[in-house]
């Protein structure tokens, strides 16, 4: 029972996981490990949970949201063993729930670049190279489209886009759904268009060309994702000292300021979750009236605009011929 052993069972037995979810919980088991050599899950009770966390909060080696995370992942593991793999003997109390251990929750507020910022971002004429433009395209891109994470604009085929819109399943939820999976509709409005025309590659089965074979191990997209965005990243904060934006410019803004964007002009939040492909939507029996491709064109055409406009060939007659293919 010594949660060094379990955790290292877990992680050899469950292929389906993802390589960050296994570096995390080897992160868990080595703070578990560091804090009390040989603990077994004897030993954890909501005493030695609270101890813990006081020890670790005073001490300044990790935040209410870190220590979330890892409780989460101990949780887990206990769970495994004690519903599924069923080697916890009977008398063992469980620690979490109620009348035990409460795993504490931290959101912090988000800051967001304000409409006149975001549009300074899009305005931007002048750069320093051209893979820095490039960079501001594809943050423009990830804006336009749904603030979609950068994994899934890798991943992007042409085959996911036809009449009007692209349909993607969020790689972050596509094997966390059992019964039904959770897909994305990115509406085509203008913006969208002519950043693919201008950034997109034709002559690759993904619409923008960063990946080249039909099918990847999930290690290789995770390695190749990360690769990318510390070469975008930096040219964007450079942009972002450019302009003296009052948030640092990198990938991950887009989604929240495509979120932000959306609540500005009245839409609501079950709007935005399912534009955003929340998991929650679907756990909570999937949003009774869920939203058409008109609703999700109206909430997308709020999205902050350049207001001077480069002509560029508009989608579909650039792209090839299969694009209309709207397969996933």
């Amino acid at each position: 029972m010594e949660l060094k052993k379990l955790f290292e069972y877990f992680i050899k037995n469950n292929t389906q996981l993802k390589t960050n979810t296994i570096k995390h919980l080897r992160t868990t088991q080595k703070i578990l490990d560091d804090y009390d050599q040989g603990v077994t899950v004897y030993d954890i009770t909501p005493q030695y949970l609270q101890k813990f966390e006081s020890v670790k909060i005073n001490s300044g080696t990790c935040n209410l949201q870190g220590l979330g995370s890892y409780l989460r992942d101990l949780r887990r593991i206990i769970n495994y063993f004690n519903k599924e793999i069923k080697i916890i003997p009977a008398h063992y109390v469980y620690p979490f729930g109620k009348g035990g251990y409460q795993i504490k929750e931290m959101r912090d507020k988000k800051m967001v670049l304000f409409e006149h910022e975001i549009r300074s971002v899009m305005e931007l004429d002048e750069f320093d190279s051209e893979f820095q433009q490039y960079a501001r395209d594809i943050w423009m891109t990830l804006y336009y489209a749904n603030g979609v994470n950068f994994v899934d604009l890798l991943r992007m085929k042409w085959q996911n886009i036809g009449e009007g819109r692209i349909t993607i399943i969020r790689k972050k939820t596509e094997t966390t759904q059992k019964k039904l999976v959770q897909v994305i509709t990115i509406p085509l409005i203008e913006p969208l268009k002519e950043l693919i025309n201008k950034i997109g590659d034709p002559t690759s089965p993904f619409v923008f060309g960063l990946m080249n074979k039909e099918v990847y191990k999930d290690t290789t997209i995770t390695n190749r994702k990360n690769k990318l965005r510390d070469q975008i990243n930096p040219e964007l904060r450079k942009i972002s000292e450019k302009l003296n934006l009052r948030v640092p410019l990198t990938m991950k803004t887009a989604r929240d300021c495509y979120a932000s964007t959306l609540k500005r002009n009245g839409s609501n939040r079950d709007e935005i979750a399912e534009q955003l492909g929340h998991s929650d939507i679907v756990s909570s029996g999937y949003y009774v009236d869920s939203l058409g491709i008109d609703d999700s064109v109206r909430m997308n055409e709020k999205l902050v605009q350049r207001r001077i406009k480069t002509p560029v060939e508009i989608l579909p007659n650039s792209l090839p011929e299969n694009m209309t293919n709207n397969d996933i």
